[in-house]
């Protein structure tokens, strides 16, 4: 074997798995393209006033992204969320969607499970120090880095 067919040597990079990109990340790029573009999204509901059809996921994670980056950790609980926090959840929400009003205590109601979620989450791991599966702390490291952007 000649020295022009041997392999390159390995370097320290090559067994560092890629960083795979989240749907998240990518989902709000999308979102605040159609926003600055003056686009509203129509969300349509079941008969259970349940969010379906792709629109209806990207509702509720836009939602769940709100609630985790607008709302501080440092709150005890959602019911000392303060009313002007919801009130800009709900406002950011219809930036991008088109909900009737009706909807509000719907999208506050979401806010509060995905936030109170992320909560637990965050004080399992960091404060007891009790494991996670990976996958949820990779996602929840990437809504901190996120939250100081």
């Amino acid at each position: 074997m000649s020295s022009q067919e041997q392999s390159p040597p390995h370097s320290d990079t090559e067994n560092v798995p890629k960083e795979r990109k989240g749907k998240g990340v990518v989902l709000m790029k999308e979102l605040t393209a159609l926003r600055d573009a003056g686009i509203k999204l129509e969300v349509k509901f079941d008969d259970l006033g349940e969010a379906i059809e792709k629109i209806g996921d990207k509702y509720k994670s836009y939602i769940g992204v709100l609630a985790r980056t607008k709302v501080p950790i440092d709150i005890r609980s959602w019911k000392h969320v303060g009313a002007d926090l919801k009130q800009k959840i709900w406002d950011d929400v219809l930036t991008i969607f088109d909900v009737p009003l009706s909807k509000k205590t719907q999208v506050i109601t979401i806010a509060n499970k995905i936030w109170t979620n992320f909560k637990s989450k965050l004080t399992s791991l960091y404060v007891y120090k009790k494991p996670l599966k990976k996958e949820s702390v990779r996602v929840m490291l990437i809504h901190l880095k996120n939250m100081n952007t």
